[in-house]
């Protein structure tokens, strides 16, 4: 069993409900399970494009906002992930609308998207893009099926 409080959520200019929280929480713990890597400490950062573009310029020298970047922070030898997931709010509001769902939903496909970085997937090509992009809807689909519903 995960421990939830080894998850922190954080905004970077706002609170962060408790319910949003636990949302996030349980999706983060959802694709742990399910992809059986183990956790000793993970931050999700909620902020804007600016912050975004200025991490995106800085660790991967692309001068443009993104809307998620995870950074594993793990010792090479330690089989538990340690990260952070960045995530731009601004990007979440533009693809809802673009992808036809709620903020929240958008919200939670970033998170698992992150995470299953994290976990050691990648997309290099079209391919392992497809494939990441599958195991996201499957988590988004198992997490409904719980009844976490109410962002």
């Amino acid at each position: 069993m995960i421990d939830s409080d080894l998850i922190e959520v954080y905004r970077t200019n706002g609170e962060v409900g408790t319910s949003v929280e636990k949302q996030l929480k349980d999706i983060v713990i959802i694709v742990l399970e399910g992809e059986e890597c183990d956790l000793s400490f993970l931050s999700i950062i909620l902020s804007d494009d600016d912050l975004l573009q200025q991490l995106n310029r800085e660790y991967l020298g692309i001068d443009e906002p993104t809307d998620v970047l995870s950074f594993d922070l793990s010792e090479r030898d330690d089989l538990k992930i340690e990260g952070e997931i960045y995530i731009s709010l601004d990007r979440v509001n533009v693809q809802a609308v673009n992808h036809k769902v709620t903020q929240e939903t958008e919200l939670i496909r970033l998170v698992i998207h992150g995470m299953l970085h994290l976990c050691g997937m990648d997309h290099n090509d079209d391919v392992s893009l497809k494939t990441i992009i599958e195991h996201g809807e499957n988590y988004i689909s198992r997490f409904y099926q719980r009844g976490s519903v109410g962002l």
